[in-house]
């Protein structure tokens, strides 16, 4: 019996150094659907994309989130609830050097549960 795993994206990318005026990356996609197996690692990835004219370094974070009012908001948070899915993901590369104007993949594991 497989198990339809959806996942929102959310990895948390900071940018080193943080001035915002100076900064902007885009992630596509924004969601990801998934189906695995209980047991069954799935592998995926995401495009990172520099929009500036400077290099950045991408610092990537795994965190749970909930549901923050009816218009697609989340908080993020820390959390052992039995719905946390953090514990399932590995990343491959946890650090990002992304050149100006480039476009990288970024690559996630994703191990399910046997039970």
């Amino acid at each position: 019996m497989s198990k339809k795993l959806w996942l929102l994206v959310l990895v948390l990318l900071v940018p080193w150094p943080a001035h915002a005026e100076s900064i902007g990356f885009a992630v596509s996609p924004p969601v990801v659907e998934l189906v695995g197996n209980p047991g069954e690692q799935v592998s995926s990835s995401v495009q990172v994309t520099n929009l500036t004219d400077q290099t950045l370094t991408l610092d990537v974070d795994r965190r749970g989130f909930v549901a923050k009012g009816d218009e697609g908001q989340v908080d993020l948070v820390d959390t052992d609830s039995v719905y946390n899915l953090v514990p399932w993901f590995s990343i491959q590369n946890p650090s990002l050097e992304l050149p100006a104007r480039s476009t990288r993949s970024f690559e996630f594991n994703i191990q399910l549960p046997a039970n």
